[in-house]
């Protein structure tokens, strides 16, 4: 091979390392995580040759769609090819949803510079304790009508005033709902991994149902950051959840392949309901849930 086309490879491998590295890699802090209390830790390993003036500016600050607040800002001196310190408590147990943590940190040089977005919190030991909603267990392959008629009044929870039970089998999940006239929308959220996140994502599921409208829609949620805003983004979920009139009862049945859970005896998955209005939750079950942040929402419990 010639010498000059080796020459030239070499030269051409050279700059293209040359771009990528990078004077700051973390390891933590990372983006979309979840902590579990207020204190965030900084390790981070830096390649010294690249930073000219040995220092680096780190600021850590709170956004809230679109206003920010700086909760502490420091100048370190790098003396060695790794930086590990607790660098600020937050003072918050719960940081999610719309609202997020950022870290921004650039070299004293300004030469390169980067963030960090989003981070989020959440102490599942300050997280209000809840009922469990209790999910029955039917005969594998039931039909939809045996489902209906096994639940019973005092089985159902009431959101705003529609009651509404759940069951399940091998094949799917079941919502029992009564009939209503109500035009709130009923938001049935699922949280297969039960992950306690601070943010809603994409593998979480959603099922809205208009009682007044006999309306059932599916959904899920491209999330991202744009312009210090956290946008939760509504995409359509192809699945094959079906609703059924039984009565005066509404049956939907949801397969377990649909929200991504293998079901089992005594198995626990995220879940919430949500009463809307207008976009705004009126009230919800548990309590204090929060729509876009799953660590709030409740769990169902898979009955022997």
């Amino acid at each position: 091979m010639n010498r000059s086309i080796i020459k030239a490879a070499l030269a051409c491998v050279t700059s293209v390392s040359a771009i990528m590295a990078q004077a700051v890699s973390f390891s933590s802090p990372a983006s979309w995580i979840t902590q579990r209390n207020d204190t965030v830790f900084i390790r981070a390993q830096l390649d010294t040759a690249l930073i000219k003036k040995k220092a680096v500016s780190i600021s850590l600050l709170q956004i809230n769609e679109g206003k920010k607040k700086v909760i502490a800002k420091k100048n370190l001196k790098i003396t060695d090819n790794v930086l590990e310190l607790m660098f600020a408590k937050v003072g918050k147990d719960l940081v999610g949803g719309k609202e997020f943590l950022r870290l921004e940190w650039a070299l004293a040089d300004n030469s390169e510079k980067g963030i960090i977005e989003p981070i989020g919190i959440l102490d599942l030991k300050k997280v209000p304790k809840t009922d469990t909603v209790k999910a029955l267990r039917v005969q594998d392959g039931a039909e939809v009508k045996s489902v209906a008629d096994i639940m019973k009044a005092d089985q159902l929870k009431k959101i705003g005033s529609v009651e509404f039970g759940t069951a399940w089998n091998k094949n799917a999940l079941f919502i029992v709902m009564k009939k209503a006239q109500d035009s709130t929308m009923i938001c049935f959220a699922f949280d297969g991994k039960n992950g306690k996140n601070a943010f809603l994502s994409y593998p979480d599921r959603i099922i809205s149902y208009i009682p007044a409208k006999d309306s059932l829609n599916t959904i899920h949620y491209k999330r991202d950051v744009k312009e210090d805003t956290l946008r939760y983004t509504d995409k359509l979920w192809q699945s094959e959840i079906k609703k059924e009139i039984i009565g005066e009862k509404v049956v939907i049945s949801m397969p377990w392949a649909d929200i991504g859970v293998i079901p089992f005896e005594e198995r626990m998955v995220g879940m919430a309901v949500f009463a809307q209005q207008g976009g705004k939750t009126k009230t919800a079950i548990p309590q204090n849930a929060q729509f876009y942040i799953p660590g709030t929402w409740g769990d169902l419990f898979l009955q022997k």
